[in-house]
């Protein structure tokens, strides 16, 4: 069940063994519907949401680029992000962007470049279209 916490509705789901988070936006009254449906969709289906996530990051051009959020002109080259099958090390899911509803990102890390970077895999609609950096 979620609770609010400064300024968001937090809870922890299982999966594989961990407690993954999930974050969703709303008033101190209650969570937003739309985002809330929205993790929910996610979570409920995390096993399959987590291979989407784990092939489309595998299948990115070696040389291409994964942009950095807040530094549009920034990114990392996708060889050095660590992007290999098993390596992948989920946080949870955030649905915060009211503005965008269908809108939900999947936190993970994979330990590279430096070991300090997070990445966030943007869903729109249930499907990814994105890996960002986050740093």
């Amino acid at each position: 069940m979620l609770a609010y916490r400064h300024g968001t509705w937090d809870d922890r789901f299982p999966w594989g063994g961990r407690q993954l988070y999930v974050t969703v936006a709303g008033s101190e009254a209650a969570p937003d519907r739309a985002l809330e449906a929205t993790a929910q969709a996610l979570v409920s289906r995390f096993d399959e949401v987590a291979r989407e996530v784990e092939a489309f990051a595998v299948a990115l051009v070696p040389e291409g680029r994964v942009r950095m959020d807040r530094r549009e002109n920034e990114g990392f080259r996708a060889r050095i992000c660590g992007f290999a099958p098993g390596e992948f090390w989920f946080d949870g899911v955030r649905a915060l962007d009211v503005e965008h509803p269908a809108r939900a990102l999947v936190s993970f890390v994979t330990g590279y470049p430096d070991g300090h970077v997070s990445y966030v895999a943007v869903f729109e609609e249930g499907r990814i279209v994105e890996i960002v950096a986050e740093v």
